[in-house]
């Protein structure tokens, strides 16, 4: 750990935000050091202990839980709940890899955090958007206000819940980044047509 502390410790100096994944199996110990030296995020917590869960959300490192490799390699999750309920700022994530979350799915992610992080839906949507978008700097994204990039994803819900509740499918109707629309389900095209036919 000494060594990798040492390279984050030149990154740092060299003006690099430190994101760290730790805790996925085993505590590593670096919990402590990056709430000392001030990392941006520490990414699984699977393993963290309470105590250092309680450190991390009191300090200003987010706290990332990545459920989809939980689901994929032993069945355990980060405690998002106990993260949340102490102050902490906690984002979501797939960690697609092709090793432990073999997973591209954000609404995928968005369930599972439901099931076996102890998020409400609408924390785990804002954990996967408003906090994400905090984490990377983003200012301007990740919430839909006047200001902010007309980044978008229109989902065929009619209850923001299901998008929690329903795992396994593609529930994007419609997507716009930067005020363009970038995807569109052949159903939203046919509609389209239709009303523009009418």
């Amino acid at each position: 750990m000494a060594e990798c502390v040492e390279l984050f410790d030149r990154a740092q100096h060299a003006g690099h935000p430190v994101r760290v994944h730790a805790d996925q199996f085993n505590p590593l110990g670096l919990v402590p050091e990056a709430v000392a030296r001030g990392y941006r995020s520490v990414d699984h917590l699977e393993a963290t202990t309470p105590d250092d869960l309680h450190a991390l959300a009191a300090s200003d490192t987010f706290g990332v839980v990545l459920p989809c490799a939980g689901f994929h390699t032993d069945g355990r999750y980060g405690d998002g709940r106990a993260f949340l309920d102490a102050g902490g700022r906690l984002a979501i994530a797939t960690n697609t890899n092709p090793g432990s979350a073999p997973c591209q799915s954000m609404p995928m992610a968005i369930a599972l955090a439901a099931r076996h992080n102890g998020l409400t839906p609408a924390e785990a949507i804002a954990c996967a958007t408003a906090t994400p978008a905090a984490l990377l700097g983003l200012t301007d994204r990740g919430r839909i206000e006047p200001g902010c990039r007309a980044d978008l994803v229109l989902l065929r819900h009619t209850d923001e819940r299901a998008l929690a509740f329903e795992f396994g499918g593609d529930p994007t109707d419609l997507v716009v980044c930067g005020g363009q629309m970038i995807k569109m389900l052949k159903t939203v095209k046919e509609v389209g047509t239709i009303n523009q036919a009418d």
